[in-house]
């Protein structure tokens, strides 16, 4: 697989990762946003993620099927760019979409790397951090105006400015983040927005997951016997300055506090309503079924549709106008060798070099035929082909006609093609049909 067939792969699957993301992710806003099942919630929030993540990877239903039209219906359902040919000008640019690909995938391992870094600076900072046994617990000790936070196994409080009782809240709250492994989810998180980081729907997620670890937390305070009202004013009175909502821990300090109070204050969901978290799984399945359709849509999406237009100019006085050619007679072979000849496929197969290199040859070995500048004739030539199990370019004829000397050059054109790459369906090697549209313009001889 080249490097282009190797980009467009990951941003398909990126198209299907974040489309699942943004459907659960409503439902789960819509249906269970208010609810107390703080547990059900997390786990739902962490489903979410994966479903979205895994959904792609299932195999998909197969939306390929063999040619069954005759080509003189001509239903192309995946034809390369039009080329309209220019001997004066050759334009050519590098697609702007690819370009914005790789930017995308460049600032996604920056983002990687940084979070990288703040995992082991973290890390070594805690290590180095002073010990002390706070209410037989084993604490790292950080400046007073650190707020308290847990990470893992360590548990960090301020050195000074807290009354016993204080502490001990504040214990029993971290405790319950280490309890619930609460640091796996935010290191987790934190690697999912790295990878979806233009969709705000997966910030969204990372702050409701946490805002989630939080209302955990609380409750096992409030269960453990704490005074409620004096734990509401403990959270107002610890405010620090640094917030959390960037670091890779779980803070004490996680706003906003107002939502919090409030979920402290609220009356328990009746457990009979617990029955609601079933309807993810249609959710998931519908999920899947609009996966197939983003999967459909994105095979049929190439880079040629955004290149700069490419013309050769043919000369004459008193040319006829042709928009379209007429069609023709020739069959397309439903199989080949016994393979059957597909539309699109999972992978489709690709020019030695990709889409770019692609219409770099067409626009250096296309020409004009003189003989159609002479009889002022122009039009679009529709020229279909086969890129067999093996790369080779079969099958080559002609869909629709303006010329017998146009059609010849359209035809030479695809048969003098290199090698490709071939195309993939379920990991094996096959027989895919394209078309190309060819457009031959004249301009006049003044």
């Amino acid at each position: 697989m080249t490097i282009f067939q190797t980009l467009n792969s990951i941003f398909a699957y990126l198209l299907q990762v974040n489309v699942t993301l943004t459907i659960l992710f409503i439902f789960y806003k819509l249906l269970f946003d208010k609810d107390t099942f703080f547990g059900w919630r997390r786990f739902t929030l962490l489903g979410i993620a994966v479903a979205a993540l895994v959904l792609p990877l299932i195999p998909q239903i197969s939306f390929a099927t063999p040619i069954a039209q005759p080509v003189d219906e001509f239903i192309a359902t995946f034809a390369l760019p039009e080329l309209s040919t220019n001997s004066h000008t050759e334009s050519y640019s590098l697609s702007w979409v690819m370009a914005c690909k790789i930017v995308y995938l460049f600032i996604t391992a920056l983002l990687m790397l940084r979070t990288l870094y703040s995992l082991t600076s973290l890390t070594i900072r805690l290590m180095r951090a002073r010990r002390a046994t706070v209410q037989g617990t084993s604490v790292c000790l950080m400046s007073n105006d650190t707020p308290p936070f847990s990470f893992f196994k360590w548990i960090c409080l301020p050195a000074e400015g807290l009354t016993d009782e204080q502490q001990s809240d504040i214990l029993i709250h971290e405790q319950a983040h280490i309890k619930h492994l609460h640091s796996i989810d935010v290191v987790l998180f934190q690697l999912f927005i790295n990878l979806n980081w233009l969709n705000p729907i997966a910030w969204l997620m990372r702050r409701e997951i946490r805002i989630n670890h939080e209302y955990q937390a609380d409750e096992a305070v409030i269960h453990h016997g704490a005074d409620k009202k004096s734990y509401q004013y403990l959270l107002i009175n610890t405010t620090y300055p640094k917030l959390a909502a960037a670091n890779l821990y779980n803070s004490f300090n996680v706003l906003p506090l107002k939502k919090r109070i409030m979920m402290l204050n609220k009356k328990r969901t009746e457990q009979s309503k617990i029955g609601k978290y079933l309807l993810f799984l249609p959710m998931i399945a519908l999920s899947l079924l609009v996966v197939n359709c983003t999967s459909k849509v994105e095979e049929n999406t190439t880079d040629g549709a955004e290149m700069d237009e490419l013309v050769v100019v043919g000369y004459g006085n008193g040319w006829k106008i042709v928009k379209e050619g007429e069609k023709t007679e020739a069959k397309m072979p439903t199989t080949l060798d016994g393979i059957p000849v597909f539309d699109t496929v999972e992978i489709m197969p690709e020019f030695p070099g990709g889409m770019q290199a692609l219409m770099q040859y067409l626009a250096k070995s296309i020409k004009y035929p003189v003989q159609a500048q002479e009889a002022g004739t122009q039009g679009r030539v529709i020229v279909q082909f086969i890129v067999n199990k093996d790369g080779g370019v079969t099958d080559v004829a002609v869909a629709r006609s303006v010329d017998a000397s146009l059609d010849d050059e359209a035809i030479r054109i695809v048969k003098a093609m290199p090698t490709w790459t071939p195309g993939l369906q379920k990991g094996e090697p096959v027989n895919v049909k394209f078309t190309l549209p060819v457009m031959f313009k004249l301009t006049d001889n003044n």
